[in-house]
């Protein structure tokens, strides 16, 4: 009977381990697919601040344009 049980500790120890690296697995894998969201945002946001800076510069050049012309 101890035999039985301690058979059945191990079993449910085991299923208990395997639903641990099953949760650890999914975590990882959510964690790299958050740090690859990152990444894109960085690289995305990065375009905007280029294409800001370069707005602001031809808004300079308009502007001159427009003084001159004037």
């Amino acid at each position: 009977m101890d035999v039985w049980a301690k058979e059945r500790e191990a079993a449910g120890l085991r299923a208990g381990l395997n639903t641990l690296a099953s949760e650890v697995q999914r975590l990882q894998k959510l964690c790299s697919e958050w740090k690859e969201a990152e990444d894109s945002l960085r690289k995305k946001w990065k375009k905007v601040e280029e294409f800001d800076a370069r707005r602001s510069e031809l808004e300079v050049v308009y502007a001159s344009l427009l003084r001159t012309n004037m």
